[in-house]
């Protein structure tokens, strides 16, 4: 699986900004932005926050929103174990 953080990375060095830039737009802590770019997961409060701060960091820099939303939720969210019919 690609890097979610790394694609955020990658573009916000394409359009010339920097953490602080991203971090001043979208109101998330540099030390959270960081966090993303290292796909840190773990150090992010989690949940809705954490799919929070992933869309708003994707709009600023123009990447799919919904796209890295669903592949963090893919990748790091736990999916509900179904039960089977009996």
């Amino acid at each position: 699986m690609a890097e979610i953080g790394g694609d955020l990375r990658r573009a916000r060095i394409a359009r010339k900004k920097s953490i602080e830039d991203i971090s001043r737009a979208t109101k998330i802590n540099s030390l959270f932005v960081r966090a993303i770019e290292s796909d840190a997961f773990d150090q992010l409060p989690g949940g809705l926050f954490t799919r929070g701060f992933l869309r708003a960091y994707a709009r600023e820099v123009g990447l799919d929103p919904d796209e890295i939303v669903a592949r963090y939720r893919a990748e790091f969210e736990r999916q509900p174990h179904r039960k089977q019919p009996m």
